[in-house]
């Protein structure tokens, strides 16, 4: 009799105490009985791994080297295309130390063994934006040449929306479509150096002709001629040779695509 009385203060203690959790506790209570996990408790489950997720997403976006130099980048182009029109100095200069950090961010990246799709097509944007804004500019200041202006930057997207697309198509990289079978293409992605002069050249050849617009610059005695002509000059030929080398992307990329699109429909048929 003794032992039953006891048993039931023991229930009735436990029963009273389960009666006291909170309602959250009793689903956990519930769960750990049943070995499965309420409906309540997987929401919350799964809510904090995506929230975990994005935080890791945004974490390794904003932490990259290659996403550092491409930001910092971005961040100069703009506020040179916000002084372009009243000081030609610090527009120069922002615009250019853009375009030269475009030869250290994926160096940068493969030197740290952080090379990522998001940083390759950050750079893309950069480089084709700054392109477009500054050659927008450029066709104020010589309307008489807009035309071949808007040619130049027209040629200058297509051939690489072009040449990229296919690479994504392709399931490879843009910089190794085209160079089994293109010999100026192998010598474009496989020579670095040769790949930094003609990026250099180019961007230098569209800066000194906005800089020739408010200055010539010092005189260069030996030629009598100043400085900053001088420079367009010696760029201009590499500014024809980088847009001979984007017709060549285009007509490669375009071919390639048609011959993706003929064996896609010899496969349908």
């Amino acid at each position: 009799m003794k032992m039953s009385q006891k048993s039931f203060k023991k229930k009735k203690n436990s029963s009273s105490s389960r009666s006291r959790l909170s309602p959250a506790a009793s689903r956990m209570e519930v769960s750990s009985q049943t070995g499965e996990l309420s409906i309540t408790e997987k929401h919350s489950r799964s809510s904090t791994l995506l929230s975990d997720t994005r935080c890791t997403t945004l974490d390794w976006k904003f932490h990259r080297v290659d996403t550092h130099l491409g930001y910092a980048r971005i961040i100069l182009a703009l506020v040179a295309f916000y002084v372009i029109q009243t000081d030609y100095v610090m527009a120069s200069a922002c615009y250019l130390l853009s375009a030269f950090l475009d030869e250290f961010d994926g160096h940068a990246a493969r030197l740290f063994n952080q090379e990522t799709k998001f940083g390759a097509m950050l750079d893309q944007l950069t480089d084709r934006a700054a392109t477009a804004c500054l050659v927008v500019t450029l066709s104020s200041f010589y309307p008489d040449y807009a035309f071949w202006l808007q040619m130049s930057l027209a040629l200058d997207i297509v051939s690489h929306w072009m040449h990229l697309h296919v690479s994504l198509i392709g399931g490879v990289s843009h910089k190794s479509i085209g160079l089994e079978g293109n010999p100026i293409m192998r010598l474009y992605y496989t020579s670095r150096p040769f790949l930094s002069v003609m990026c250099i050249g180019n961007e230098l050849f569209f800066t000194m002709l906005y800089l020739l617009h408010f200055t010539e610059g010092p005189t260069v005695e030996m030629v009598d001629i100043g400085l900053t002509r001088l420079v367009m000059y010696i760029s201009a030929p590499i500014m024809i040779v980088k847009t001979a080398i984007s017709l060549i992307h285009l007509v490669d990329a375009s071919t390639r695509l048609a011959a993706i699109d003929a064996e896609e429909i010899s496969k349908a048929k």
